[in-house]
């Protein structure tokens, strides 16, 4: 049985947008000097796992539909901890404890003190980058919730007429 035409550009789409989404921020983190706080690294664990999803319903078309629900799904509890960041970043509520404390453990005295004299903890309160006011964090939740969306769509659409 093939997949929809609507569900396999729906992985398609969420594909492109994934590893766009991705390459993006790896570029910013190491390319550009942003250094990311917990919050931010969490935010990625969906196009992370969004990728191997999208393969399998590209290689399982069977599966795509229920794949492209459960990808929705993910996308838009994503788009909620965006939100969730955001606020934190704009004061709006408090951070977690680990916001504190991201900074890694060194394995050696000399390390640590080291890494006392030159590292500070990333506070996720303070946004590292902002274009037009808004925070990577918030172009997170507008991007999540597109994709959530946008599999949606591919779902629950109407299939094209040949």
């Amino acid at each position: 049985m093939m997949a929809r035409p609507s569900a396999r550009l729906g992985l398609g789409g969420l594909l492109l947008a994934s590893a766009g989404i991705l390459s993006v921020v790896l570029l910013m983190e190491h390319a550009g000097g942003l250094v990311p706080c917990p919050l931010c690294y969490q935010q990625r664990y969906i196009y992370y796992a969004a990728l191997p999803l999208i393969f399998l319903g590209l290689a399982q078309p069977s599966w795509a539909r229920w794949l492209l629900c459960l990808l929705a799904a993910g996308f838009l509890a994503n788009a909620g901890f965006g939100f969730w960041h955001m606020g934190i970043e704009y004061g709006w509520w408090p951070g977690p404890p680990s916001c504190q404390t991201a900074w890694t453990l060194p394995q050696t005295t000399q390390d640590l003190m080291q890494a006392a004299q030159t590292q500070r903890p990333v506070d996720c309160a303070q946004a590292a980058w902002r274009l037009f006011g808004v925070s990577l964090a918030g172009y997170n939740m507008l991007a999540s919730f597109g994709l959530s969306l946008w599999a949606l769509v591919a779902v629950y659409g109407k299939e094209r007429q040949r």
